[in-house]
C-alpha cells in the first residue's frame, strides 16, 4: 500500500470529487484511491477475513465494505480512517496474509 504524498493526480481528484457525491466508491475507484490493484484489493479483504475466521475476533480496523450481490462497495471515509490505522500499525499485506512490522 502506498500513502500519498499530499499531491493527487488528476484520476484521484476525480475519485475525490466522486466520492463528495457518492459516497461508495466501487472496487475500482477504490483500488485507484490506495494505488494498488483491484485484485490486491481483494486480497486484503481475503486477508483480514482470514484472520477473522481464523483466530475469532480481529483487532485493528478491516477495510471497510459492503456487498451487493457480487459488486463490492466501499466508504470513502471509512477508507480513510482505515488507511491511518494500517499504516500506524505498519501492516504489510503479502498476497492473501497479513503481519505487523
Amino acid at each position: 500500500m502506498l500513502i500519498s504524498n499530499g499531491r493527487t493526480t488528476g484520476s484521484e481528484q476525480a475519485v475525490l470529487s466522486q466520492s463528495a457525491v457518492h459516497p461508495l466508491l466501487t472496487l475500482a475507484e477504490t483500488a485507484e484511491l490506495l494505488r494498488i490493484s483491484e485484485d490486491q484489493v481483494i486480497n486484503i479483504i481475503k486477508a483480514e477475513n482470514s484472520i477473522l475466521s481464523n483466530n475469532g475476533p480481529y483487532e485493528g480496523v478491516m477495510l471497510p465494505y459492503i456487498k451487493v450481490d457480487d459488486k463490492f462497495l466501499f466508504s470513502y471515509l471509512e477508507i480513510q480512517s482505515w488507511v491511518q490505522q494500517a499504516t500506524l500499525e505498519k501492516r504489510v499485506y503479502m498476497g492473501t496474509k497479513i503481519t505487523n512490522r
